[in-house]
């Protein structure tokens, strides 16, 4: 029974990534193709979110399992979520992959993902801190 437990948390997970990400994916081509003459987002690229978002929430999952040391924790969801969004939002959208292009895209993915994990700990713990107090 957990495990069924774990993949439908898997799934529920998955589909609130793929959500958001099409959501904001979408929104980003409203904004910068408001006239309508072009799209950044095809369907083979928009149906390789579903991948993303999988790996994203096997990444969240395992960043909220108390067997693993935090320090794995940390540095496995930051391999997986940026090696997805490499592999399945980025080079997907290139014809012609240069090596140094892909590690200045890594370096950028890497202060994305930083930042991102910076703001949401410092949120995270503001509301535990107000919710303490109360």
């Amino acid at each position: 029974m957990k495990t069924l437990k774990t993949i439908g948390l898997w799934l529920r997970d998955a589909c609130v990534w793929f959500s958001a990400v099409s959501l904001a994916l979408i929104l980003l081509n409203l904004i910068l193709f408001s006239d309508g003459t072009a799209s950044a987002i095809d369907s083979v690229r928009f149906l390789l979110l579903f991948p993303f978002s999988l790996c994203a929430s096997a990444a969240g999952l395992i960043s909220q399992s108390g067997k693993i040391p935090r320090w794995a924790r940390v540095l496995l969801h930051y391999l997986i979520v940026v090696v997805a969004a490499m592999c399945f939002l980025w080079l997907p959208s290139v014809s012609g992959v240069r090596g140094v292009t892909v590690l200045i895209m890594l370096v950028l993915f890497t202060i994305i993902y930083w930042i991102l994990f910076g703001l949401v700990h410092l949120i995270r713990k503001r509301i535990r801190l107000l919710l303490e107090e109360n």
